[in-house]
């Protein structure tokens, strides 16, 4: 009817992508970070993006607006604000909706 206000739009979450790590014998205090790579090759962590593992996983969601961005890597810190022992391979992020990138690694 006439003077009815307009229905408020529902707003729909963006569907994102999801990067997953995981970790065959974690230690027990260790901690992952997630780093960028910039176009000199420094790699830099990513706010934000830094964590315990949980049953040897860790992971992340990703907005649509990062698809496909990279490269990027995991490190391995022995603790949260320990050494390195140990980085992934170079990768990209989701390049989708639903899309999953995982990435594995053993530590001996």
């Amino acid at each position: 009817p006439l003077g009815t206000p307009p229905p408020t739009p529902v707003v729909q979450q963006s569907i994102g992508g999801t990067l997953i790590l995981h970790v065959y014998n974690p230690p027990a205090t260790g901690w992952t970070v997630v780093q960028w790579q910039d176009a000199n090759g420094g790699w830099h962590d990513v706010e934000g993006w830094r964590s315990q593992f949980t049953n040897g996983y860790v992971g992340w969601w990703v907005d649509p607006a990062d698809f496909a961005d990279g490269p990027f890597r995991w490190l391995l810190l022995d603790s949260e604000n320990g050494d390195v022992i140990a980085s992934s391979d170079p990768f990209q992020l989701p390049s989708f909706a639903n899309h999953v990138v995982l990435i594995e690694m053993t530590l001996e």
